[in-house]
């Protein structure tokens, strides 16, 4: 199941719910999805907030490489690290080891790795290795460039991005500014992948003033 899939589900969900228009969500691959339902369905998105989203079309692999040789060596990082260098090199065969890996690697998430325990306490259930197997490989059949279609996006937007985020570095977040005409980035310090549980006072008060402005401009 592709992203393009998640999509266009979307719509369907919108149209079955009778909603003229969504306020959308999204953190990492979920505002991936939300941004691209904003590209493909403009005039259906009144508001629309990203969280260390993903970009299809923009990569920043030098990021990831900066993060992995500064933390390598770290007692937390490094095991964190191989079991995302396991996990990425070999497809898990169940939830069950998916999930094993996914806990291991949640340090790697963070500014502050001890916050990872906060993330997993969280987890009531194992997320599921086929969806992991499976969305990468159907994105890659159908490559979408995301990047050259940001300009298509109307609605106001809000972009949150982690300074320490090794997997949506804040590249991605200006990148995604750049494009979209009504759109505003702000950046945590000393924050990773997870803005709620690194920086949750800033970060809650800030989404709640956003979605409660209705007409006024960011």
């Amino acid at each position: 199941m592709s992203s393009q899939h998640m999509v266009n589900d979307l719509e369907q969900l919108r149209i079955h719910l009778n909603i003229p228009s969504l306020t959308l969500i999204g953190h990492s691959h979920g505002g991936l999805i939300a941004l691209g339902y904003a590209q493909q369905f403009p005039t259906r998105v009144s508001k629309l907030a990203l969280l260390a989203n993903q970009l299809m079309g923009f990569r920043d692999s030098k990021a990831f490489a900066r993060f992995a040789v500064a933390r390598k060596d770290d007692s937390i990082y490094g095991p964190a690290l191989l079991a995302m260098q396991k996990w990425m090199s070999s497809k898990p065969e169940t939830d069950e080891d998916f999930g094993s890996l996914l806990t291991k690697a949640l340090p790697f998430y963070f500014a502050d790795p001890t916050k990872a325990a906060v993330l997993v306490e969280a987890m009531t259930e194992f997320p599921i290795a086929w969806a992991w197997c499976t969305s990468g490989p159907a994105d890659q059949a159908a490559p979408t460039n995301q990047v050259e279609s940001l300009s298509k996006i109307q609605a106001r937007t809000l972009i949150i991005f982690g300074s320490e985020d090794a997997i949506s570095p804040v590249s991605i977040g200006q990148r995604t500014r750049d494009g979209i005409a009504s759109s505003q980035l702000i950046v945590y310090e000393q924050c990773g992948h997870f803005p709620w549980i690194e920086r949750p006072n800033e970060f809650f008060a800030y989404v709640i003033h956003f979605l409660q402005q209705v007409s006024a401009k960011i």
